[in-house]
């Protein structure tokens, strides 16, 4: 299973119900996660900061020990 594939997924646009425009309450009825889908440029972005997070924690020896 590829794992960077998965997140690409999670990247992907959201559902339209997860969505709102921006300067709602969080307690507002139709208060949403997202303002809109992330551009390809920010998932890109996102995908590379994780790739050098695990990158790092790997040049550590971090993940060898750790089972998550």
């Amino acid at each position: 299973m590829n794992r960077q594939c998965t997140y690409c997924e999670f990247l992907a646009p959201p559902p339209t119900d997860w969505c709102a425009p921006r300067s709602r309450e969080r307690w507002s009825p139709v208060w949403g996660l997202f303002e809109g889908p992330l551009d390809p440029r920010a998932q890109s972005y996102a995908v590379g900061v994780l790739a050098n997070l695990y990158r790092y924690l790997n040049d550590k020896n971090y993940l060898a020990g750790n089972p998550l």
